[in-house]
Formats: structure tokens, C-alpha cells, sequence
């Protein structure tokens, strides 16, 4: 099969699979959890206040006020979020109405198609970037078949957006490099920026890797005025929500509204305290369950594979992270000033887990995915440095990954989800 069937067959196996997940998680149902006991939703983490969120503007024609003290707390807790995803999904819901099962096909179904986008952009980009088709494929294939994104696509979330629009500033980037800064580019650029901060805040980490990009290429760099431009772009789209947040909560980012939505996790202090010392919470517990997450932990964070399969994984990770850095050491040109601009969209996504962790216990592999373009390019390119850059073996090594991660969709939406979804709603 050529590159374009493949890429149409993955897509295909992607849908699948995503509307399987829809199809076996929960929908607004009340359960028990296995730690905090009964609870009125048990499936998709935050899906209930998602789309409570989306109903909203659908009845009203505005957009929710986050209230730490109001009654319905549980029901409203992400109302302080930017509008953007709801504002795109509030048609399926004026169409589907709170039907449940209609909504939840219906809703479910708008991230599948963003999930779709991410796929075929991480595909796009990488070989743009590289000129490399056969690691592009394979690193679609590794976005498309990660359980744990095919959970978030199958969701009720803003987090797909994100992705999204992560992806979409890698491929922009691309573009760049390869015809110049020019001033579309870099608007752009500033277009897809301020979408991005009326998408999640955790899009702020984003900036750093458009700089980069903007000035990686020193024969490719944007005149001063075109900066400007994307800049004031970015502000322009943006600067409404940033507007409200300040006369409603007393900071432009809501902030403040965001840790006291946050306040039924687990403080910093207290999870050091009790998971015995920071090198305990780190490397025990934070690092462990966020890679663990990276794979696939669904529901609450509380359905999870067998050990013996993080172990596997884990194992085909580290391997696959030496082939990369071989891969990096002998490296050059457009594809070596790639990889760099991958690893620094990792480490900024990084450091904000680790701050987000530095204030709250929250583990969720998920919160590590605005990067899933870079992570997916050096899952790629570490299984081509394994190989040495020989095609054949690296077919052969993408062939096992990709069955293994096969065998573990097929696993959990025949087995692993519907047993325990349906235990859990046993116990009402």
C-alpha cells in the first residue's frame, strides 16, 4: 500500500476506534468510584461540567460566570474557561438538545473530528519539516492508536482543541521554514496564538516554540513589522476574553478562578507530606503515574491497564528514546533544527506539568498532550535511529509498536472499560 492508503486506512482505524470508546464510556452516569465512593459521573474526566458548559450558552446565548460559592459547584466548576471549543460545539448542541444519547454522540463526535485533525496534521507536519513519509506515517500512527488519545477525542473536553491548535502551529511553522516568514505567515501565526488563548490557558506554553520558530532559520526570519503583526493579531483575538476575565475575576488569565475551581485536589504540601517527601511525590508517584497516564489511565484516573503493560511500554519507550538521541547526534540541516524545535516544545510542556504539580497532585497523562506532535516525532525518530535510517528494519519496528498498540485498544473497549464502567454502576 502506498502512503496515501495508509494514512486513509489509519484515519479509518482511528474513527473506529474513537467511537468505540464513545460507545462504551459513560454518558452523565452516576457511579461508584474506587476511592471517593459514589459520584454522578464516573465516565470521561470533567465531561458532566463540559458540557454543562456548552448547554449553557445553548440556553441562555451567553457565556457562564465562574462562583467558587455557588451551590452547584460541582455542576459549574469549569466555567471559568475560554469560549472557544464550546462556542464550536454549542450548534451540535442546539441541534441535539439535552438528549443524552444524542448529545453524547453528537458532542463526542466534535473532538473526534479535531482528534481526526491532529492526526493527519502530525502526519502533514513532520513531513514537511523532514521530508521523511514513512516516520510521518508512523508518528500519526502512534497519535491515532495511543489509547489515552483516543479516550480524550471519544470526551466531552476542550483539551482536543488544544492539541489541535498545537499541531496546527507545528505545520504553520513548517510552512515558514520552508517559503520564509512572510507577513500571511506571521498572521497567521498571531491568528492561530490567540485561538489558542481562547481555547486553554496551557497555551500560553505555546509562545516559546512560536518564537523559536520564527527565529530558528536565520535566513528565514520575519521582519520587525511583521512580528508586530502577529503580536497585535494575537492580542486582538484574545483581548475580549482577557477584558472580561479582568472585570470579572481581578486577573486577565482567571488565574484565581482557576485554583479555586481547583480545590478538590490535593495541595502540594499535603501530597508531600503523605506520599513520604518530595523525591517520594516526584519520582514514586508524579513521574510514575504521568507516564503511566501518557499511555492510557481512563475514567477518574482509576481504570488503568495491567502493570506488566506500563512495564512493556515503559521499556519500548526508553529504547526508543536512545534511538532518538542517536538519531539526533547524527543529524543535520532542516531536520536537526526540527528536533530541536520538538524538544523545546516538550520541555516547555514539561514545565508546565511540573508547575501545575508544584501547586496540586495531578498526575493525568493527558496534561502532557498539548505536546503529543513532538512527542509523536520522537516516538518516530527514535524507532528510525534504532534502525540506523535503514527503511526496511524501521517498517519492521513500526510494526510491532503499532500491533502492540492495537492489541491494547482491542483490550480496553472489549474488555477492560465496559467490565469495570459496568461495575462501577452496579453499586448505585
Amino acid at each position: 500500500m502506498g502512503v496515501r492508503n495508509l494514512l486513509i486506512a489509519l484515519l479509518v482505524l482511528y474513527f473506529g476506534f474513537a467511537c468505540a470508546f464513545i460507545a462504551v464510556t459513560p454518558y452523565r452516569t452516576a457511579g461508584c468510584l474506587p476511592v471517593v465512593g459514589m459520584q454522578p459521573d464516573i465516565g470521561a474526566p470533567d465531561e458532566r461540567q463540559h458540557t454543562n458548559y456548552i448547554r449553557h450558552i445553548a440556553q441562555t446565548g451567553g457565556l457562564p460566570v465562574f462562583a467558587a460559592a455557588s451551590p452547584d459547584f460541582y455542576e459549574t466548576y469549569q466555567s471559568h474557561q475560554p469560549p472557544l471549543y464550546y462556542l464550536v460545539a454549542t450548534p451540535i448542541e442546539l441541534i441535539t438538545g439535552p438528549n443524552d444519547r444524542a448529545e453524547k454522540w453528537g458532542l463526542r463526535l466534535v473532538n473526534v473530528l479535531f482528534g481526526a485533525l491532529v492526526v493527519l496534521g502530525t502526519f502533514t507536519g513532520i513531513r514537511r519539516f523532514t521530508g521523511n513519509e514513512v516516520v510521518a506515517l508512523f508518528s500519526a500512527a502512534f497519535v491515532g492508536l495511543m489509547p489515552m488519545f483516543l479516550a480524550l477525542s471519544a470526551a466531552v473536553t476542550n483539551d482536543v482543541l488544544l492539541f489541535l491548535i498545537g499541531t496546527a502551529l507545528m505545520n504553520l511553522i513548517g510552512r515558514a521554514w520552508e517559503r520564509g516568514w512572510h507577513l500571511s505567515e506571521c498572521l497567521v501565526c498571531g491568528a492561530v496564538v490567540g485561538l489558542g488563548l481562547l481555547t486553554k490557558t496551557t497555551s500560553l506554553l505555546f509562545l516559546p516554540v512560536a518564537a523559536l520558530g520564527m527565529f530558528a532559520i536565520r535566513d528565514r526570519r520575519p521582519r520587525i513589522g511583521g512580528v508586530i503583526s502577529a503580536v497585535a493579531l494575537a492580542l486582538l483575538i484574545s483581548l475580549p476574553w482577557l477584558i472580561r476575565n479582568q472585570n470579572l475575576y481581578g486577573d486577565p488569565l482567571a488565574i484565581g478562578a482557576f485554583r479555586e475551581a481547583s480545590v478538590g485536589n490535593l495541595p502540594y504540601d499535603v501530597a508531600v507530606e503523605r506520599l513520604g517527601g518530595p523525591l517520594a511525590y516526584w519520582f514514586s508517584f508524579v513521574a510514575v503515574c504521568a507516564l503511566q497516564g501518557i499511555w492510557g489511565v481512563f475514567g477518574y484516573f482509576d481504570i488503568a491497564f495491567p502493570s506488566a503493560v506500563y512495564w512493556t511500554l515503559a521499556a519500548f519507550g526508553a529504547v526508543a528514546l536512545v534511538g532518538y538521541f542517536l538519531r539526533l547526534r547524527v543529524s543535520t540541516g532542516p531536520e536537526r533544527k526540527f528536533h530541536w524545535l520538538a524538544l523545546t516544545m516538550i520541555f516547555f510542556v514539561v514545565l508546565g506539568f511540573i508547575a501545575y504539580n508544584r501547586s496540586y497532585f495531578q498526575v493525568q497523562g493527558r496534561y502532557l498532550y498539548p505536546g503529543i506532535f513532538a512527542l509523536a516525532s520522537v516516538a518516530g525518530f527514535g524507532l528510525f535511529g534504532l534502525a540506523a535510517g535503514k527503511e526496511t528494519v524501521f517498517r519492521k519496528l513500526a510494526s510491532v509498536w503499532i500491533a502492540v498498540l492495537l492489541m491494547l485498544d482491542i483490550y480496553a473497549v472489549a474488555w477492560l472499560l465496559p467490565v469495570t464502567f459496568s461495575v462501577m454502576e452496579a453499586c448505585k
